[in-house]
């Protein structure tokens, strides 16, 4: 039966059901709905990524909205801001370790005790990244700017470059690798992927695309008619050094074991930053409804 077919049978039903057996039929009903979720995100994230692919972009999906379902976030919204920090340690150190992160979010599934508690310590780790003071002391404020200025202060960049931006309910990532005679160009929204080009000119036009249709539903305060964010350059080695419980690092996030795995074995610890400061968090977006909406054409 398709889901609205479940909840007509539960309407017309609830007053004959036992107990157990509207038990029984809530729960295939959430089971329809999070497969009718799954199809539409999936479908929006294609959507999405043709507009990279489009420019030349090669595309590593990463939506949050993965994670935050196996393991639902009490707060609402997502954990963009300390994602945008973990992928620019991955992205600072090698495209293969952003296919540990990539990985570590696409194995997640609540149907598996084993990714659950992997879903849980990278939940947790991603929360005491978010509140740590630490995350702060790593970053540099730039200024508020336009995205077009933002691709100029990575193209003027002589070193791998990481910058942070801000709105009031969202944080991407606009990146810079410079590694002997190869030059990558990333973009990274955490409701979507990875998108990485071989020209900051590239880089550009597909994320001036991209914003035509989000910078509103991210609240970007506009100069003129184009969007501007908060800027924060990020040194990600620091932040791959920053801990958080079971003596997990950033660093760990990207790495090819998994949490657990990392955990159990002889972990050495070596030197990492670690605080217990509790700061207020700043309202998040994940990949709700309206987000959903947005985005069918």
């Amino acid at each position: 039966m398709i889901l609205s077919e479940l909840v007509q049978l539960l309407d017309r039903s609830s007053t004959t059901l036992t107990e157990t057996e509207q038990g029984a039929l809530l729960r295939r009903i959430e089971l329809a709905r999070n497969n009718v979720f799954n199809e539409s995100f999936w479908a929006t994230n294609v959507d999405v990524a043709g507009i990279f692919r489009d420019i030349g972009g090669s595309i590593k999906p990463m939506p949050q909205d993965i994670l935050l379902r196996a393991i639902p976030d009490k707060h609402g919204g997502g954990r963009c801001y300390p994602l945008v920090y973990a992928i620019s340690v991955a992205l600072a150190s090698s495209e293969f370790a952003i296919d540990q992160v990539c990985a570590k979010l696409g194995a997640l599934c609540p149907s598996k005790e084993s990714d659950m508690e992997s879903a849980a310590m990278f939940k947790r780790s991603l929360e005491d990244l978010h509140t740590s003071y630490l995350a702060t002391d790593v970053s540099k404020p730039i200024r508020h700017v336009k995205f077009e200025d933002a691709i100029g202060i990575l193209m003027n960049s002589t070193n791998t470059t990481m910058i942070a931006m801000h709105t009031e309910v969202h944080s991407m990532l606009l990146g810079v690798t410079r590694k002997g005679n190869s030059t990558g160009w990333h973009f990274y929204d955490p409701n979507f992927a990875v998108a990485t080009f071989t020209s900051g000119n590239a880089l550009l036009e597909a994320a001036n695309k991209f914003f035509q249709r989000f910078a509103v539903i991210y609240e970007a305060k506009m100069k003129g008619e184009r969007p501007a964010f908060n800027l924060f350059q990020i040194d990600a080695d620091k932040v791959s050094r920053i801990g958080s419980d079971y003596n997990l690092t950033v660093a760990d996030l990207v790495k090819p074991e998994t949490l657990p795995e990392t955990v159990t074995s002889d972990h050495n610890i070596g030197t990492f930053l670690r605080d217990a400061a509790q700061l207020t968090g700043s309202a998040t977006f994940g990949a709700q409804p309206e987000l959903l909406e947005a985005l069918r054409l």
